[in-house]
């Protein structure tokens, strides 16, 4: 591993120290399933969608394969 990419990985980690974590329950990967289904999402994006449907939040992202599930579902979109 080079010494940039150790600092590089280093970096990631105390970031992510700030950050807060929600566990993911039976609700929400129900709710992920479903809006796979529905969209078709990949099932990592359907469980970031559905723990914003969930907990009311907004979402930030320039991936366009939020767009129209998020917009259905009146996820607030960031972007």
């Amino acid at each position: 591993m080079t010494a940039l990419s150790l600092w590089s990985i280093r970096a990631v980690f105390k970031a992510l120290k700030g950050f807060g974590f929600i566990e993911s329950s039976q609700r929400t990967v129900f709710k992920a399933m479903e809006l796979i289904e529905k969209y078709a999402m990949l099932p990592n994006d359907a469980l970031i969608l559905a723990t914003c449907i969930e907990h009311g939040f907004a979402l930030a992202t320039l991936d366009e394969d939020f767009f129209e599930p998020a917009k259905k579902e009146k996820v607030e979109l960031i972007s």
